[in-house]
């Protein structure tokens, strides 16, 4: 929007608040597609993250259910050279284990073990039996009374002519001496399968500590029958079972080397009572974070597998990617808009300023025709008011004297207006120009300050003209260069309090000649510094509405003194006062 008459410039609303709105609308728009991206790239981790895990546990599940498949399998074996014997001696079993080569073939099993059910009648006679084999020491224990027990009887590898006697120890422990052992023995029997049991402690050397559990097998009697639970209990003969330590038979199982991944496996709920296997140990578990969660059932437990992922499982590309969209794409976004931003904006400049010529020119026109048109009849009532004042039409009073000199007045004012309108449209249309002569700057300025001399005594003010000792003479138009002295001299006047002083002095230099008029009058602000030579233009200050004018002054004075090559400039303070410097070039020398 624009002020006819006032400041010719766009508004601020124009230039920078309304292309706001769509630059903003496409920088918002922008920023939901980087949130959508940012998720996708995120989800792109979650799904790589999860895929790599998904691999490993897999492979970790696998691994664990065919070795202990094998286990199984070892069990089964002595179970079938049990039936397949009458009586299998432990020479035999011994043998038998053995040839089985636990330690290279079947890595992380501590033994393979025999526990017949001896009833309470039979117990004394089943330990001589025992000790008659060499076992002299050999004696069930814990020693309490029960109906019922299942003692270890043999066990591979042990001591004796062996040197590995670590499960020593286990010869002669009761297996239903201990609930949780006995449990799944019981499930073991009820069920004929092979059975795991719970997180138990080891009975073997140096096992005060040793965590461990057991896979347990059953042993019916030859030909007895197993078809329902009840059948299979009462034909019930005795347990083979496998001992391993809890850490030892996944370390060897796994080797585990993947410092991307980790896992945990628990006995059931996860909590650190029941920890089977931890890959990581211990080391390093802060630089990871749980990914998946997977239950296994296995051999009548539920354990439970906890897949963990440090950040570089996925590759760093594809880890970067949410910042890196976020970033790039805010930085696109934001460039994108302020291109959009600037593009409406110099869109908005150019159709807002292209308005301006034409209204402009529209303007001037009008204005040319309408001073032409209101100068004309100016011109006659000056003329005839002249002639009423002189006595041309008789004899006039003292006080219709004084009417008719203030219509005069008016008028000369009024022509002066239009005379002021004229110069600027004929400027404006680049219709101007200057009949240059020599002009004694020094005479022109006494005469202007003389011309001046009623009104500004009429505001008690008063006038210093430093006068230089030699006359300053230059080459201008002396009609043109008078209006504009005339107006910054009558400026400094109008816009000074009473009692004030207005200087004037001329500063020559070898090429430019200075006319600096200075006053002590209520000043400029500095955001009204960019008005003050506009068209149409009034500063607002205390004493605007006080003082008559068009607000085409300064402009006029300011084209004229371009027409002449040099120009008007100015400094001010607020309630101190305003200089301004009108510069022109000497185009002959000083005479």
């Amino acid at each position: 929007m624009f002020i006819i008459g006032g400041k010719n410039r766009p508004s601020p609303k124009d230039m920078y608040v309304r292309p706001l709105l769509p630059a903003m609308l496409v920088f918002m728009a922008l920023l939901v597609l980087i949130v959508i991206s940012w998720h996708t790239a995120r989800r792109d981790i979650t799904i790589q993250e999860n895929a790599k895990i998904t691999e490993s546990a897999t492979f970790i599940e696998t691994t664990v259910i065919q070795r202990f498949s094998i286990y199984e399998d070892t069990l089964r074996a002595a179970n079938g050279l049990f039936l397949s014997s009458n009586d299998v001696s432990r020479e035999e079993w011994r043998s038998f284990i053995d040839s089985m080569q636990l330690s290279s073939r079947y890595p992380g099993v501590r033994g393979v073990g025999y526990a017949p059910v001896v009833e309470n009648e039979d117990k004394a006679s089943f330990v001589s039996s025992v000790q008659a084999e060499g076992l002299s020491n050999y004696a069930i224990y814990p020693t309490s009374e029960k109906p019922v027990y299942a003692p270890v009887m043999y066990i591979v590898p042990t001591g004796g002519q062996k040197t590995d006697d670590r499960n020593s120890p286990a010869l002669g422990y009761d297996m239903y001496s201990e609930p949780n052992r006995l449990e799944a023995f019981n499930e073991a029997a009820r069920t004929g399968q092979p059975i795991l049991t719970s997180i138990i402690k080891l009975v073997q050397t140096g096992s005060d500590e040793l965590n461990g559990f057991y896979l347990v097998m059953p042993l019916y009697r030859k030909n007895a029958p197993v078809d329902t639970p009840a059948q299979r209990e009462a034909s019930l003969q005795g347990y083979f079972y496998a001992p391993f330590m809890t850490d030892g038979v996944f370390a060897t199982l796994f080797n585990y080397k993947d410092a991307s991944t980790a896992f945990t496996i628990y006995d059931g709920e996860p909590n650190s009572a029941n920890k089977i296997y931890d890959s990581l140990r211990g080391a390093g578990s802060g630089t990871y974070h749980t990914v998946k969660q997977d239950t296994l059932p296995f051999y009548g437990r539920k354990w439970t597998i906890v897949y963990k992922a440090r950040a570089d499982i996925v590759p760093y590309s594809v880890r970067s990617r949410p910042l890196n969209v976020v970033l790039g794409g805010s930085i696109f976004s934001f460039a994108l808009a302020s291109i959009i931003y600037l593009l409406i904006q110099r869109r908005t400049r150019a159709l807002t300023y292209s308005e301006q010529k034409k209204l402009e020119e529209a303007k001037d026109e009008l204005l040319s025709l309408a001073s032409h048109q209101l100068r004309t009849p100016a011109t006659a009532v000056k003329q005839y008011v002249s002639m009423v004042k002189d006595g041309f039409a008789g004899k006039i009073s003292s006080e219709q004297h004084k009417l008719l000199s203030m219509a005069y007045e008016s008028n000369e004012r009024q022509l002066t207006i239009v005379d002021d309108l004229l110069y600027v449209a004929r400027i404006d249309a680049g219709q101007a120009s200057i009949r240059p002569e020599k002009v004694n700057l020094n005479e022109l300025i006494l005469s202007i300050i003389d011309d001046q001399r009623a009104v500004i005594k009429a505001r008690h003010q008063k006038v210093i003209f430093k006068k230089p000792s030699r006359a300053i003479s230059l080459i201008g138009d002396p009609q043109y260069l008078r209006m504009i002295i005339e107006n910054l001299l009558s400026n400094a006047s109008k816009y000074s309090r009473e009692h004030t002083q207005i200087n004037i002095k001329i500063q020559n230099f070898s090429d430019k000649v200075h006319v600096i008029v200075t006053d002590n009058g209520v000043g400029i602000a500095g955001e009204d510094y960019p008005d003050v030579f506009l068209k149409f233009s009034r500063i607002p200050n205390e004493l605007t509405r006080q003082i008559a004018g068009s607000g085409i002054g300064l402009y006029l004075a300011k084209q004229l003194a371009i027409l002449h090559g040099g120009d008007i400039t100015f400094v001010s303070v607020v309630n101190k006062g305003s200089s301004f410097t009108l510069s022109l070039p000497k185009q002959q020398d000083e005479s």
